[in-house]
């Protein structure tokens, strides 16, 4: 290998920071030093790679063959945390020759199973992670085959139900010095599994089988070594029978019963007749909470939590010995309840669980810090009963705003498994208009760390965090909050005037046509958009003698192999097509034969349809071959629909213009108009079930509209929002002597009238006058309209007639 120079240099800005020998260098004496870090000793080299991660630590080893050789020093490998990085074959191989003495392995993935044994490792002590269901007992006997000595087998929440009892055996039989079990989602946990894990494995004092389809809980006595036990979430507990024997569990400190039926009785004996028990976790136990008679006696003094008894002080005063514990089924049992909606009870959320999540975040164990992070987000968007109570989202948006300012202390010191999730749990807040206003500021901090990590999905959440906070926050905050970056700075109208006036397009075309980093182009393509979005909505002449040099820099931008660079370069030119003077401009320049497959793009065409003479240049730019490609390949339902969409409205005004072929499946040449028509007809009859296709007039007058609706309903429909214009054309188009057209014009109306709540009130304003009633109400009687636009308008009046009050009260508002 050959030796490469490394040179530190420091200037007088760092040398305010840095002192030598105890003795501080003075911060206005102007100083370079440099020096040759290859020649550190071994030892201060491997204190360097204990600092950074296993990604930089290999990138730093190849500097020369010394440092390579003290990168693979067994004390640096000892922990191995991969669950920020994809864990696959590949990466195990890559790794494997530097883990021979690996004692921890933290890991996320659904390949995981198949890498940990191809890691090729013998030495582990503790095993922690997620297999998301992939795994079985084959692959976890040979795990704990070649890791006898491990004492820690925890796979997280995800369930394992690849996993029987003759995997629990196979741990028994092989990991003699077991100490902590943790296993979910097993469909039955048997007595002679258990058995095994009793005569095998001794210094066994933690086990927990969660969500469990069954577990023999009277062989679960046998395993006289066990201190804390969970069983939360398993079913049919039978509590009556199993209650005398658990109260002579011989060192039970800790029990787990949250999620199960355990009876009010069962609870009240435990806590009265238990000699060793010091804490009982019952929360979510309906048979206990709903029993009005429930007064525990409590004689043994035990710790009852529940969401009977919990209190804002319960994890200030806990044996130091049981309070891991206690974080560890508490953040299980919380993330559970925020997943499932299952506990949206507002005084338990706003009081003790906002003190839970709290201390949760400044736990010892990250473990419990990532689960509090992932709480976060699904809290922020719990439906409570009151949720119109000011008081109720005053303390809620409290909550999350000191909450993330908790993450910037994370970021700063945690690893790379809680950066992850805050860079996961940013990301959703800043999807929300409303939290993303209240964090924007500590939140673009966090950001700002994160984006420092070389963890590529660490990385990855955190741009979808920026681009979610370009998109969400209002842009009066941007100027104050977020200046820092040409990209935010231009998401303020008035900022990017200035910047626009002095050159700014000039440099950003200039770039484009030189520079090949993803990172630098997918900048410039936002600075494109924030640019764009905002010069064509103020009539502002900016661009003028600019526009198209800046829509072939687009264009180009759309071939990047970066797919958030070509995502959004698309909705750049989508937002120029908004303004009529640049439709023509983006034909010219081949704007629509170069878009790719997506959602955006088909926007951009309806509004680039809207003339006929537009629609022309779409035909003759090969633009009816991307419409029926994507018809064919797209992944997105709502693509396909909005490329139906102007497929057929310019089959509406060009019916007798659109002469050019392409070819079918047989490569055999086709007419446009034919091979179009029929790519829409069979769309709009996807959407209608065999029994449906099958009515006649008789039978429609009768038809369960409720259930055609729910069969055709579109995912994410309710995105789209209508001008009074577009509704027009639909209107228009239920004229049209093809029945193609027809149908689709009332499967589009019917689609916007049985959206989202505020999108589908907006839409009946727009359509329920006395003539779009009239021409809904005649297709629907014509006797020679086809089945689908019949159906469909019956729909839409149905729609109108059942929102008239909703209507008269949003005219009001």
């Amino acid at each position: 290998m050959n030796k490469r120079r490394v040179i530190l240099t420091i200037t007088n800005d760092k040398a305010k920071e840095i002192s030598t020998n105890n003795n501080e260098v003075q911060g206005d004496r102007s100083w370079n030093s440099t020096m040759d870090w290859t020649e550190l000793p071994g030892d201060t080299v491997i204190q360097l790679f204990s600092l950074l991660n296993d990604h930089d630590r290999v990138n730093l080893s190849s500097v020369c063959q010394s440092w390579w050789s003290l990168a693979a020093s067994p004390c640096l490998w000892r922990s191995l945390d991969l669950r920020a990085r994809k864990f696959d074959i590949s990466t195990a191989t890559s790794l494997a020759s530097r883990c021979s003495s690996l004692q921890k392995l933290y890991f996320e993935g659904e390949e995981s199973a198949e890498a940990i044994i191809s890691l090729k490792v013998r030495t582990l002590i503790q095993l922690s992670g997620n297999f998301y269901g992939r795994v079985n007992d084959v692959t976890l006997s040979k795990i704990v085959d070649m890791n006898k000595l491990l004492e820690i087998i925890e796979f997280g929440s995800s369930y394992c139900t690849g996993i029987s009892s003759e995997g629990i055996k196979s741990i028994a039989m092989c990991c003699l010095n077991l100490k902590k079990l943790w296993l979910s989602g097993l469909k039955e946990v048997n007595s002679i599994a258990i058995n095994a894990l009793s005569s095998n494995c001794h210094s066994l004092v933690e086990i927990a089988f969660t969500d469990c389809g069954k577990v023999d809980e009277i062989a679960l006595t046998n395993l006289v070594s066990v201190q804390f036990l969970s069983i939360a979430g398993t079913y049919r507990l039978n509590s009556y029978l199993v209650i005398e024997h658990w109260i002579k569990f011989e060192n039970l400190l800790a029990l787990d019963v949250s999620r199960t039926d355990i009876s009010a009785n069962a609870i009240d004996r435990l806590l009265s007749y238990s000699p060793t028990l010091k804490v009982l976790c019952a929360f979510d136990c309906e048979e206990m909470e709903q029993d009005i008679n429930f007064r525990p006696k409590n004689e043994m003094g035990i710790k009852l939590i529940s969401i009977l008894t919990y209190t804002s002080t319960l994890l200030d005063s806990q044996d130091i010995m049981i309070m891991p514990w206690i974080e560890q089924v508490l953040s299980r049992c919380l993330l559970h309840f925020a997943i499932t909606n299952h506990l949206p009870v507002r005084y338990f959320w706003l009081y003790g669980g906002i003190t839970f999540i709290t201390k949760f975040l400044k736990s010892s164990e990250e473990e419990v810090q990532e689960r509090a992070i992932r709480i976060i987000p699904k809290f922020a968007t719990l439906n409570f009963k009151e949720e119109d109570d000011d008081a109720v989202i005053d303390q809620r948006v409290e909550a999350i705003v000191d909450w993330v300012t908790i993450f910037l202390n994370l970021v700063k010191s945690s690893g790379e498994g809680v950066k992850l999730e805050v860079a996961k749990a940013i990301n959703i807040l800043f999807s929300s208009e409303e939290f993303a206003s209240v964090t924007v500021k500590r939140g673009m901090e966090v950001l700002m760390k994160l984006l420092e990590s070389s963890s590529k999905l660490i990385l990855e959440e955190a741009s979808n965090a920026l681009r979610c906070l370009r998109e969400m926050v209002p842009k009066n905050q941007y100027k104050t909050n977020i200046i820092g970056t040409l990209a935010i700075m231009t998401s303020d109208e008035r900022i990017n005037v200035e910047i626009s006036r002095n050159g700014c397009l000039d440099v950003l075309v200039a770039i484009t046509q030189d520079c090949v980093f993803v990172g630098v182009l997918e900048q410039v393509v936002c600075v494109f958009a924030n640019l764009i979005g905002n010069t064509h909505t103020n009539d502002n002449d900016i661009i003028v003698g600019y526009k198209l040099r800046a829509l072939q820099a687009l264009v180009q931008l759309i071939h990047s192999t970066d797919k958030h660079t070509r995502q959004e370069a698309v909705e750049a030119l989508s937002n120029l097509s908004f303004d009529e003077r640049n439709r023509e401009a983006i034909v010219a320049v081949d704007g629509v034969e170069t878009l790719d497959i997506h959602v955006t793009i088909m926007g951009t065409l309806w509004n680039l349809v809207f003339k006929p003479k537009i629609a022309l240049r779409v035909v003759e730019k090969k633009g009816i071959q991307v419409l029926v490609r994507i018809c064919l390949v797209s992944g997105s339902e709502l693509a396909r629909f909005l490329a139906i969409l102007v497929m057929a409205y310019i089959f509406h005004v060009l019916p007798e213009g659109c002469k050019y072929t392409i070819r079918d499946s047989s490569n055999e040449p086709t007419k446009t108009l034919r091979i179009g028509m029929k790519h829409i007809e069979d769309f709009i009859n996807s959407f209608l079930d065999d029994e449906t296709l099958k009515c006649d007039d008789l039978s429609l007058r009768t038809i369960d509209l409720y259930r055609v609706v729910e069969f055709a309903r579109i995912q994410d429909v309710h995105k789209l929002k209508c001008s009074g214009a577009e509704i027009a054309r639909f209107v228009d188009m239920l004229g049209s002597s093809y029945s193609s057209i027809k149908s689709c014009a009332a499967f589009a109306l019917m689609q916007l009238t049985a959206s989202g709540y505020k999108n589908r009130v907006h839409h009946i304003r727009l359509i329920n006058d006395k003539k779009t009633v009239r021409i809904l109400r005649s297709t629907f009687l014509c006797w020679s309209a086809p089945l689908a636009a019949k159906i469909f308008s019956k729909i839409v009046i149905r729609n109108l007639n059942y929102d008239k009050q909703l209507l008269k009260w949003f005219m009001r508002g």
